[in-house]
Formats: structure tokens, sequence, C-alpha cells
């Protein structure tokens, strides 16, 4: 127990809802329960009994990425079902928010947070205090020339997102990066992003007794996310790797014959680019096995298999990864829409 003796009117509301849709709720959670020294979570009033169900959500309660073949789709523009399932899923709770109380997602949708207290939301000046921290160093890749935190997601909202929304304001009054960037941070918490396919199977296995399964993510991580930092109670760090750019470049050249294109031609130059690119990480990817597979490793595989051409023209656009966090964030923008 935590000091609180009764569900708050979020939860009330909440689970309301959810019940109208087949969930279950076990009656002595709490939501949106706050404690004074472990923030905020979801919190048992009372003790619960072993055995005993906490939650249960039906597909019809959670919002997921509309795939091409699904009817619910049609709506979209064909070139946002193309988009990939993270961006579709954050363009669907868009629209969703568009349409106010007659979304059936409203009494979800009004709990969500109005305003973050995610890195992405703090200013440079503000960022800055962090200098000296490995949070600092781990998030260097993720920003721009300006220190801003969103610009790998300003880069995919400029080059795809915003045209397509501001081409249909029907479907999408509002069309603002504001906008995008506060759907985003509802569908990465998304329980899956697709109706059908390989990614809706999940594995559950019975744990040993007195195990609590989490999925520990690092300070840095979490802070992009959540907005706080882990505590020394917290489980240990998953098994996890860190793979050196020699490693990453022998794997490209393992798979360059048979990538259908000739991408040996400037091979040399697209390698020390990716050295440049991995520098503020000590020239080295780190792997989690619960993690997905980090951004700074896809553009590492993207960018040594590009024809020579194409890695000629990102140059030229890019100043010549003089800023290796801009061509990173260019790179990942290009893998997050195609």
């Amino acid at each position: 127990m935590h000091g609180c003796m009764e569900r708050s009117s979020a939860t009330l509301r909440l689970v309301d809802w959810l019940a109208n849709r087949g969930a279950h709720v076990h009656p002595e959670l709490e939501l949106f329960g706050e404690h004074p020294s472990r923030g905020r979570g979801v919190f048992a009033l009372a003790p619960i009994r072993k055995g005993e169900l906490l939650l249960a959500v039906p597909r019809s309660a959670v919002v997921c990425a509309c795939e091409e073949s699904d009817s619910s789709s049609r709506w979209l523009p064909a070139e946002a079902r193309a988009m990939s399932p993270m961006v579709r899923t954050a363009l669907v709770l868009m629209r969703e928010e568009a349409l106010g109380d007659a979304s059936s997602w409203a009494p979800y949708l009004s709990l969500l947070p109005r305003s973050y207290d995610t890195l992405e939301n703090w200013s440079p000046v503000e960022i800055e205090r962090l200098r000296g921290t490995a949070v600092y160093d781990h998030l260097a890749g993720l920003r721009d020339a300006s220190g801003d935190l969103v610009g790998a997601a300003r880069l995919v909202y400029d080059k795809q997102i915003g045209r397509v929304v501001r081409e249909h304001p029907d479907l999408w009054p509002d069309p603002s990066l504001g906008a995008f960037l506060r759907a985003c941070a509802a569908a990465i918490d998304m329980l899956n992003h697709a109706r059908a396919g390989t990614a809706t199977a999940l594995l559950v296995e019975r744990p040993p007794p007195g195990v609590v399964g989490v999925v520990a993510l690092d300070d840095a991580q979490l802070l992009l996310c959540y907005g706080f930092v882990s505590s020394p109670r917290d489980a240990p760090l998953p098994a996890s790797v860190r793979l050196p750019l020699r490693l990453l470049l022998g794997a490209a050249a393992a798979t360059r014959d048979g990538a259908g294109w000739e991408v040996g031609a400037a091979w040399e130059a697209k390698a020390a680019a990716c050295g440049r690119l991995l520098e503020p990480y000590g020239g080295e990817v780190s792997v989690s096995e619960a993690e997905p597979l980090p951004d700074a490793l896809l553009t590492v595989v993207q960018l040594m298999l590009l024809p020579a051409d194409d890695f000629a023209e990102l140059l030229r656009g890019r100043s010549a990864f003089c800023c290796p966090c801009e061509a990173a964030a260019d790179s990942v923008a290009s893998n997050c829409v195609s």
C-alpha cells in the first residue's frame, strides 16, 4: 500500500472505458498513482493475492497502426500507408485527436498528458547542464547542430509527414510538428504497432517465483522517453554487447556483393564517414537483448550499402559529415519513412 486509499478520477474513467471494450483491470490497482519517492506509476491500493489477474487488454482496446491490407486504413492517403508503423500510428492518433469527443478513443486520449517533461522538450540551455555526464555523451548522436533533440523527428516531419498532413486538412486540421510529437509520445508506448502480422505474437513464459520482468533502459533513454533516471534499486541491465566499427564494416562487406548495385565504390570514404558518425560513442555501437537495434547501427549499414552517387549526394547535402549527428539524423529519417 502506498498511502492512497481510493482510486483517482482518472483511473475510474479509464477503467470504465476499458471495461466497455472488454478489458479487465484489477480493482485494487491505481493506474495514475504518485509516490513521494518512487514517482508516478501503477500502484496497489491493497495487498493482491498471488495468481490474481492484474490486467487483460483485448485488441479492441489497443491503438494499432493501419496495415495496407486492413480495411480500417482506407481513410489514410496511400503515401501515408506506406510509411513506417510508428509514423502511421502517430498519424492515426493525430486524426483521432482532431475528432475530439466524436472519436471512439476520446476517453483515453483525454487522459494523455498535454505537455511532457521528457528531454526533447528541454531547452538547449537545460540540456547543457548535463554536460560532463554519461547521459550527455550518450545523447550526442541525437542532437542536431543547434543542440535540439527533436532534430531527427523534425527531419522525418519535414521530408514526408508535414506535406502529407498539410495536403489533407480534412483529416489533420492541426498539421504542426508539435501535434506530431505529441502523437509520437503515445505511439511509442503502444502494446503493438500492427493489427496483423509477425508483430502481433508475444511469447509469455512463467518466470521463477519472486521474479519480476522488466525492460531495463539506460539513463539516457529513460530521460529521453520518460523524463526520469533509474535508481540504485532498479533491476540490473539486460545482456548487451558492444560492436566496434570494424565488425560492422566487415558485416557490410560480407553482404555488399549481393546488394544488386555497385556499393564497393567509395568504400573507404563511407567507412571514414561512419567512423566520424560513431566518434561520440567511442567508435562502438551498444546492442541490448531487451531493446530494438540502435539507430546508429542501422545508419552505418545503410551508409555502407549506399551507391556511390547517393553517398556523394548525401555528403553535399550534409556538409561532408562535418556534423555526424545531422548526418545520422538524415540517414535514420530515411529509414523511418522507407
